[in-house]
């Protein structure tokens, strides 16, 4: 695995399936689990995936990922099923302020927006008709690379278009990472996922359905859950067999940046006592995370309770 690679759903603790979050099935109901002597695959194991749902709220610190800068160039590789006719953003970086940083949007297209320049507060912008909205599972991968960006899709088919970005061009980290939601708009990621990443090479893109997602009839090459590997139990489905002790070698170790999913809550107003141009292209909002669920009421101790009633 790449150095510095992001695995983005063990970021966010997506295995510990908070609210809005259960467990599917991934991309392969059957994946192999090892290569035997004679080159066959041997099968057994179903994909971890997890089903989202709009009351997820999922987010992480950009500054715990990345520990210096955020790479110039880069892959994304993400493997997933939306919930046919949908339409919204993957997952949307934004700085300490709330400006968007970077983004991925899927529904009909695939658009991916990044930071211009350091000089221009606007997005760079490019889109791809490619839709992956079906109700089916997807592979994809971006290759982001100098002013192009690169998708590909369904280990085959390639698509690339010129990225208005200067060289200067920087991705803020000072803020937070949202998956599946945006800060505003109410648009939320419903369906299934079983793979993001961000891989600090535009390379990684092109290896993508052999290195980070093969096919069904090849081992996952990394440990296919956010914590050890797992051999999950589906109702109605015998039960998996496992691998001996001895075959831990046939699981590449996967090293994840330590992390602790939070909210960036260090927010500051955006200076409003110069003069301020009207047609920014960012946005600004408050950088704070979504109110949890309201809790119960404890009980009121006899002292409390003869007070209100005097009131």
């Amino acid at each position: 695995m790449e150095e510095g690679s992001v695995d983005i759903l063990h970021a966010v603790s997506i295995g510990q399936e908070p609210l809005g979050v259960s467990q599917s099935i991934g991309i392969c109901d059957n994946r192999a689990i090892r290569i035997d002597d004679e080159g066959n695959p041997v099968y057994g194991v179903p994909d971890v995936a997890f089903s989202i749902t709009q009351t997820a709220v999922l987010t992480v610190t950009t500054s715990q990922l990345f520990t210096g800068t955020f790479p110039y160039d880069f892959s994304v590789l993400a493997t997933l099923r939306p919930n046919q006719g949908t339409e919204s953003f993957l997952f949307t970086i934004y700085n300490n302020i709330g400006e968007e940083q970077l983004a991925l949007g899927i529904g009909d297209n695939v658009t991916f927006m990044c930071r211009e320049s350091m000089e221009e507060p606007t997005l760079a912008q490019v889109s791809f008709p490619v839709p992956v909205n079906d109700g089916k599972w997807h592979r994809l991968a971006l290759s982001i690379k100098g002013n192009s960006v690169t998708l590909l899709s369904e280990c085959g088919r390639q698509l690339t278009e010129s990225l208005s970005r200067s060289e200067e061009a920087y991705i803020d980290t000072t803020g937070i990472l949202l998956l599946g939601s945006q800060l505003v708009d109410g648009v939320y990621y419903e369906g299934d996922i079983q793979q993001l990443m961000i891989v600090p090479s535009p390379e990684a893109a092109y290896e993508q359905c052999i290195d980070y997602m093969p096919d069904c009839e090849f081992p996952l090459p990394y440990s296919q859950a956010p914590e050890d590997t797992v051999f999950p139990e589906f109702p109605g489905t015998p039960n998996p067999s496992r691998p001996d002790d001895d075959d831990d070698d046939e699981f590449t170790d996967y090293s994840y940046p330590d992390s602790i999913p939070g909210v960036f809550t260090n927010y500051s107003q955006p200076d409003e006592s110069g003069s301020v141009d009207e047609n920014t292209g960012y946005h600004y909002y408050n950088v704070q995370g979504l109110p949890g669920p309201r809790g119960y009421q404890g009980p009121l101790d006899h002292q409390d309770t003869k007070v209100i009633r005097e009131t």
